[in-house]
């Protein structure tokens, strides 16, 4: 890790750091647009960009990537992960909680690149979870900032999944259950646990109380 931080891209996270709500991370957004031309498409290449590249420097040889996706632009960057990787060379499979063809517009543009490219996919019902090993990666890219609720269903299937799985963890941008929402601001029961946190733009609200994760702040190009 000491060696990755080097690079200017990425930050150990602090305490002290400003950390950011839901509203802020929609604020900035809309502000990239609206004042720099820089669009929601070209900050979910930059972010896949930067969670590919803490996987591919963390992996072992031989390791798969299994990349669990939900449907919105979480999972947009979940999906340009995999699809680098997967050019690197490295084993990604995609598993999705919901068809690809419910997803948000931007995610199923990246969709239908992994799909032209060949990656393995399936639902995450359909998959052997005792088959990935303590060598593999998951790749929590199931829920971002916009959650209001618990997780539910599906989704809270998965997050179980993602738990009791031997794999090293990584959540793009925040554990997929965390809300940031200032009603709701905490660390929920039910959420992933994971290993590390690749938390895109900057900290985000709630992650304070976080104890156990390691939390790596990626630079996407923003101005905040």
């Amino acid at each position: 890790m000491n060696e990755m931080v080097k690079n200017s891209s990425y930050q150990v996270y602090q305490k002290s750091m400003t950390h950011l709500s839901a509203q802020d991370i929609y604020d900035i957004d809309e502000r990239m647009s609206r004042e720099y031309h820089i669009q929601p498409s070209q900050l979910m290449e930059i972010a896949g960009c930067r969670i590919a590249d803490w996987v591919r420097y963390h992996i072992y040889p031989g390791s798969t990537v299994y990349v669990v996706c939900g449907s919105g632009n979480n999972a947009g960057d979940g999906l340009v992960c995999a699809r680098l990787l997967h050019c690197a060379q490295v084993s990604v499979h995609i598993l999705w909680v919901k068809p690809p063809d419910q997803c948000h517009s931007l995610t199923q543009i990246q969709a239908k690149s992994c799909q032209s490219l060949g990656i393995s996919e399936s639902m995450v019902d359909e998959v052997n979870w005792s088959a990935i090993s303590k060598n593999d990666v998951i790749v929590d890219a199931l829920l971002g900032v916009g959650i209001e609720s618990a997780p539910k269903d599906l989704f809270a299937a998965a997050i179980h999944k993602i738990n009791q799985s031997q794999a090293f963890v990584i959540s793009v941008d925040l554990p997929s259950g965390m809300q940031v929402h200032p009603s709701n601001i905490g660390v929920a029961s039910q959420r992933v646990q994971p290993n590390t946190i690749i938390s895109l733009v900057g900290p985000k609200q709630g992650f304070q109380q976080l104890e156990n994760e390691s939390i790596i702040i990626a630079d996407i190009g923003t101005i905040i």
